[in-house]
């Protein structure tokens, strides 16, 4: 058995749901590669706050914390996501596998929880400070987790549907497909709103 990456072309029958390939080369020997997401860290959106980015509360900053709140964030009313912005850390861009700055990488008070919520931004925020005494943006999103995973469900069994997943943070559903010419993508824009539900195919004109 032979693994790799290869650059298949061939011709795809949609009625028969058949792919024939006429021409299997390895991949690095195609110069135009398809665009994969950015490995780029996701920003925290949030102004500075007076006096900076800061731990507001050394009592309620240990790993244990941060772990309590981002579980508690996720009950929060309006929950839409969770990420971290690690930017701040001394030991960013640092050698990960260098004991003292894998011990730094990890140090909670670091660490800028970022939290998005379709509901109140002030109420939620007042709830996780309850629990942690570090660094934390809460913003406001268009639509709950809870809303893009039932959007996701209601589609994922759709015809020649691969897989899909919900990006709170963008606040989008995406979905993979074997093949769209572009109106699939236009139906779901058509039914749900521009922008809301991000079809990729699979298959690719030569």
């Amino acid at each position: 058995m032979r693994w790799g990456d290869f650059a298949v072309t061939g011709s795809y029958d949609a009625d028969a749901g058949q792919f024939t390939p006429v021409e299997i080369v390895p991949a690095a020997e195609i110069p135009e590669r398809p665009d994969f997401p950015s490995d780029e860290p996701i920003e925290t959106p949030c102004a500075e706050p007076d006096g900076g980015w800061r731990v507001v509360d050394e009592s309620r900053v240990s790993l244990d914390d941060f772990h309590a709140a981002t579980a508690h964030a996720s009950t929060v009313e309006g929950y839409a996501a969770t990420w971290v912005d690690m930017s701040r850390n001394p030991a960013a861009g640092g050698d990960p596998l260098d004991p003292a700055v894998e011990a730094q990488l990890s140090d909670p008070r670091y660490t800028i929880l970022n939290v998005a919520v379709a509901g109140d931004p002030a109420a939620a925020e007042a709830s996780i400070r309850a629990l942690w005494g570090g660094m934390l943006c809460v913003t406001r999103a268009e639509r709950t987790e809870a809303e893009l995973v039932a959007l996701l469900q209601e589609i994922i069994d759709g015809p020649g549907v691969l897989g899909g997943g919900v990006d709170g943070i963008a606040g989008t559903v995406g979905i993979t497909v074997v093949h769209d010419d572009g109106s699939l993508q236009e139906e779901l824009d058509d039914r749900h709103g521009e922008g809301l539900v991000i079809v990729s195919s699979a298959l690719v004109p030569a």
